[in-house]
């Protein structure tokens, strides 16, 4: 790779995938109708032209495969359902599938998810035709379930759907790139029956046994946390990973490690690839006839396919062993020295399979972090160790180790550095110090845990003892490299959260690079970069101090689900978050929903957090905000629960050093030209004993925020109780905007209180489907028949006011 300067970067596959990944982006965009047509005028064209101008033609030629690339991804995603497809069926209904597991199951907490093909609808004995890909959730870990089995149950069939906020995860694309477009819920295990143990195919139902008599040989002879590394590694199943341990890997710049890629199968082609080589050169009559290099790539396929089936085949490692392949394959063929045209040629094999492939994070990873090796590591190597320098094979032992050393620096930090903005964009996240465990964690896996690993799955059967000694080594170095990435992790800045980088800010981060390490002209390259730089200075200024010249107020009433979440955007800057919604579970609304807003947004630091009451609907979101997110003061009623999520919570704030600021009946603020009052609870409802089950809801504060002629009153989860007291108090309660109190429900927003607000819209935040049966129909009638507009969140998605003082203008995710 590094001796072949220029010649490897002559890839005449290149523009070819480009035009293919061209295609298959606008094939977003554009519809059928336009890529039919494109492909049939541009088609014959090129073949016509090709006798006449062989340039054109070309042009042409790859303008049809960009238009084959469009047409190909709308066969993908948009072809027209069978009529009988399980879609069809209304969401929520309860149903008797039946159909086979097409996919290993994965383990999630206390959930099994597994991919069942469906054959169709059991209604009695009668099998009613219905075939679809669905995605289910089964309560219950203890139920068996591999591949190839054939099941009925009975279950809830749901659409995908997403949180309908700026910034959102696309959770309905995603499955739907699987070819997924309903999901189920299953909440007992008795409502699951296996109807045959051997369906699907009988090589990967044999491959499969094989990962469950690993997975029993690694729960006998291993314990956490190397049992559940180890299974992440050789079987592929990562839901034995604490959540901790993954989150040190993430901090330390090293989750990759945790899931199957293009490392670990170029680990495995690396250590098979050289072994073979090493044995066949101890043989001089195979080295006189034959090329050991090509008997060492065909001795590697095998294994190859071997480590592929046994991790339960996931379409990200049989991207993977694609890309491996076309490499083994140009060293079959002689074309080893030109690795830019492989690796195109892979990334065309792969999208013309797997076209959706395009917009999986791990797609765009892996093959950004081969080409950033294959286009930074050999100019950075020729500057430090210029070719007119001592030879790396005629050199000392010593010189070669450094060489080794520094050419493994080299290809991590052009994998770190080209890979970084596509990082920030999926995950939010940036480690400062993934050279650093990248050098130590690569290694450990690549040269012991894994061989180690693989070396003790032949003796499983015949010799366990051999085995079991093998796999508690893997173990042992597995606890190890857990602990050296715990303490590199612990070290301060090891991590930071980041809004995801724009496609402009791409733009010049690579361009950056390219005027770097390949214009030779030394004053054009200054030039260059100078600009660049100044570029890049005015875009960070920009979103800098882009809230300080925003005179409106904005405020973003976030679709959280079944909780209520608001962020105020003052004039100037100042930023209020109202509640972090919440749901009952493990799912974390704080990183996965509310976070992601706020870096769409470029937000890094909310001034105020505002607590209305302690109920795990408004708070738990507000734990990963809290924690990530510079805040200054945190308000909150004075009302306290004993929960270990709440007092989690406390402990951030206290351990941050957050302002904690107790506000009632009274406390007022000025903010950047808008006033903020707190009408309710006032301080003896705040000390009284608990009273009732609706305590806690009364309790909540109520905040109104006036901005010249305009008010907008937040009212948490008061009920008839409070609204009655604020009725008696003679609050100035009218108010163009209302947040509805308690997500619609029947003991709230009482008639007289509706009517003293007199509001023009109401916002009512609530979980679409949810089991409280929110909003109550008589409460929304009341609303409509007071002449106001309803916002819901679940239907309508993220709802945007902005107020100049004068006008009030209001929009909806579902309405952009």
């Amino acid at each position: 790779m590094i001796s072949s300067g220029q010649k490897g970067l002559n890839a005449p596959f290149l523009p070819i995938t480009v035009a293919l990944v061209s295609g298959i982006w606008v094939g977003e965009h554009i519809s059928v109708a336009a890529s039919l047509i494109a492909l049939g005028t541009t088609v014959p064209l090129s073949f016509f032209l090709r006798y006449w101008n062989k340039n054109i033609a070309k042009l042409l030629a790859l303008a049809s495969l960009l238009a084959f690339g469009a047409l190909l991804i709308h066969l993908k995603l948009y072809h027209n359902l069978v009529p009988h497809h399980i879609s069809k069926i209304p969401d929520g209904r309860e149903v008797t599938l039946r159909g086979t597991i097409y996919r290993p199951p994965q383990r999630k907490g206390e959930k099994i998810i597994l991919y069942l093909l469906a054959e169709g609808i059991c209604e009695g004995n009668k099998l009613t035709p219905s075939t679809a890909k669905v995605r289910i959730s089964i309560k219950d870990p203890s139920l068996r379930l591999r591949y190839g089995h054939r099941l009925r149950l009975k279950a809830k069939l749901y659409r995908p759907r997403n949180f309908r906020n700026p910034g959102s995860f696309d959770y309905e694309g995603y499955l739907r790139r699987q070819g997924v477009l309903v999901t189920a819920y299953v909440r007992r295990k008795d409502q699951v029956q296996i109807l045959d143990r051997e369906g699907g195919s009988v090589l990967l139902r044999w491959f499969d046994r094989r990962r469950e008599e690993i997975e029993a040989f690694l729960d006998k002879n291993t314990l956490a946390p190397g049992k559940g590394f180890l299974k992440a590694l050789l079987i592929g199943e990562r839901g034995e990973v604490p959540k901790e341990i993954r989150e040190t890997f993430i901090e330390a710049g090293a989750v990759h490690i945790l899931a199957i890629s293009g490392l670990h199968l170029g680990i495995i082609v690396t250590l098979v690839f050289f072994c073979a080589q090493g044995l066949l050169r101890s043989s001089e009559r195979i080295l006189l006839r034959y090329d050991i290099k090509k008997i060492a790539a065909i001795a590697t396929f095998p294994p190859l396919l071997y480590y592929i089936l046994i991790t339960g085949s996931p379409i990200s490692t049989i991207r993977a062993g694609i890309m491996a392949s076309c490499f083994l394959v140009a060293i079959l063929l002689n074309r080893y020295r030109n690795p830019l045209n492989t690796l195109a040629f892979a990334a065309f094999l792969i999208l013309l399979i797997s076209p959706t492939s395009l917009w999986d994070p791990s797609f765009q990873l892996s093959f950004c972090s081969v080409l950033g090796i294959i286009l930074l590591v050999p100019p950075l190597y020729r500057r430090l160790f210029p070719p007119d320098s001592l030879s790396f094979l005629t050199s000392n032992k010593w010189e070669r180790v450094k060489r080794g050393i520094t050419l493994s620096l080299l290809a991590s930090f052009a994998a770190i550095v080209v890979t970084s903005p596509l990082v920030t964009l999926h995950f939010h996240r940036l480690s400062t110090m993934g050279l650093i465990s990248n050098l130590i964690i690569i290694p450990l896996v690549g040269l012991g845990i894994l061989p180690l690993g693989l070396l003790s799955l032949p003796f499983i059967p015949i010799f366990p003892t051999v085995g079991a000694f093998l796999i508690r080594l893997a173990a042992e170095l597995s606890s190890g490299g857990i602990r050296a990435m715990e303490f590199i992790s612990s070290l301060p800045f090891a991590s930071c959260y980041l809004p995801g980088a724009t496609s402009w800010e791409m733009i010049l981060f690579y361009s950056f690079i390219a005027t770097l390490l390949w214009i030779k002209r030394p004053s054009f390259r200054k030039t260059t970069l100078g600009l660049i730089v100044l570029l890049m200075l005015f875009n960070l200024s920009y979103w800098g101090m882009k809230g300080l010249w925003e005179r409106r107020m904005r405020i973003t009433f976030l679709d959280v689900g079944q909780g209520d979440c608001a962020l105020v955007e003052f004039p100037r800057g100042k930023r209020m978050l109202i509640d972090g919604g919440g749901l009952y579970g493990d799912f974390d609304v704080g990183e996965k929903v509310v976070a992601p807003f706020l870096w769409k947004r470029r937000i890094l630091r909310v001034d105020y957090l505002v607590l209305t009451h302690p109920q795990p609907d408004h708070y738990k979101g507000l734990i990963f905000v809290a924690q990530h997110f510079r805040v200054r003061e945190f308000w909150h009623n004075g009302t306290t629960v004993s929960a270990q999520t709440y007092q989690k919570l406390l402990q951030i704030i206290k351990t941050k050093g957050i302002r904690m600021v107790k506000v009632q009946d009274g406390f007022t603020r000025s903010i950047k030209g808008a006033r903020v009052q707190v009408l309710h609870p006032p301080k003896e409802w705040t000390t009284r004993a608990a009273k009732g089950k609706n305590w806690l809801n009364n309790n909540s504060l109520v905040l109104k925020i006036s901005f010249g002629s305009h008010n907008l009153l937040f009212t948490g989860d008061i009920e008839q109780e409070a609204e009655a007291r604020l009725l008696r108090a003679g609050k100035q309660l009218k108010a163009q905007l209302i947040k509805v109190p308690h997500h619609g429900s029947r003991t709230s927003s009482t008639y007289y209180f509706v009517k003293e607000v007199a509001p023009l819209y109401a916002v009512i935040s609530l979980g679409f489907r949810n089991p409280f049966h929110f909003p109550s129909d008589r409460v929304v009638s009341r609303y409509k028949g007071l002449g106001c507009r309803i916002l819901r969140t679940d239907l309508d998605g993220a709802i945007m006011v902005a107020s100049d003082g004068k006008r009030l203008k209001v929009r909806t995710y579902q309405g952009l």
